[in-house]
């Protein structure tokens, strides 16, 4: 792809706002590594380019994993169900800061698991899938690869129902119109398919995006990196995207005019897409 001069120009002058996924995105997909991409969030942090962790990891996993790259900006967890901002936030927007203290757990935000398990339990039956619900921390270690530690993290969730989906792709079809009559959403991600409420991760994208203009006094450029289907919204209403793929996977088809295909699987495709887009 080609940028235009509109969008070098706010490149040169610093004024963007980069949105990722993690897994398969920033993270590989398999064994989790970061490869050099510590060292270009540090760059992006010197340069005033804030990089908002959008995912659907969740806040506990998020929290972690900040700690170990030493990386603190507010972040979208669980496919768009919440937005998270911790005490050593580089940034904390006026806007999400004030109101709804959204870097605590609201106690309320605890029954929204059970309550769309509840949904799972009435249109579930007949249905073949697993729930992270039902796992114990080896079980979700075995599926996901993670350690014992982080798997115990992953399913501390407070938005929505991991499935691991073992029937037909006929039937997924049929079991996404039920969750839909229930006013629930179905994405399917890298390894599961996440039930959860009507949010997705362009919709906290864009409560972020209108932060920013409101501290910052200008609109940003936006950048968006992704690998899977529960990353297409956020991709496609991004100014720029940057869709990875796992090697012998299709890569996935988005609607857009701005997009860049890194030719490398995560991490390495992440930091060369930062690469082509800032000249580091």
């Amino acid at each position: 792809m080609e940028l235009t001069a509109q969008q070098q120009e706010k490149i040169n002058n610093k004024q963007c706002l980069i949105f990722t996924d993690l897994d398969g995105t920033l993270l590989g997909h398999d064994a989790y590594d970061l490869g050099r991409v510590p060292e270009f969030l540090q760059h992006l942090k010197e340069i005033n380019v804030p990089v908002i962790f959008n995912t659907s990891k969740t806040w506990a996993e998020v929290q972690e994993l900040q700690k170990t790259l030493d990386y603190y900006f507010p972040c979208v967890v669980e496919n768009g169900g919440g937005v998270h901002i911790s005490a050593q936030s580089n940034w904390k927007p006026k806007a999400l800061s004030e109101g709804e203290n959204q870097s605590k757990i609201d106690e309320n935000e605890k029954s929204v698991r059970d309550e769309i398990n509840l949904i799972i339990d009435e249109i579930g039956t007949g249905f073949q899938f697993q729930r992270m619900r039902d796992w114990d921390a080896e079980q979700v270690s075995y599926h996901t690869s993670l350690s014992l530690e982080n798997a115990m993290l992953a399913n501390r969730r407070l938005y929505s129902e991991p499935l691991l989906w073992q029937d037909t792709d006929t039937n997924l079809v049929q079991f996404t119109q039920l969750v839909t009559e229930k006013g629930l959403r179905l994405v399917r991600g890298g390894r599961f398919c996440h039930v959860m409420k009507q949010h997705d991760k362009s919709v906290a994208m864009k409560k972020i995006i209108s932060a920013y203009e409101n501290d910052f006094g200008f609109k940003p450029l936006t950048i968006a990196l992704g690998d899977n289907h529960n990353d297409k919204q956020m991709l496609e209403n991004a100014d720029i995207a940057c869709v990875l793929t796992l090697p012998g996977r299709n890569r996935m088809e988005i609607t857009h005019t701005s997009v860049y295909c890194p030719e490398q699987p995560a991490p390495e495709g992440w930091t060369e897409s930062i690469s082509f887009l800032f000249n580091f």
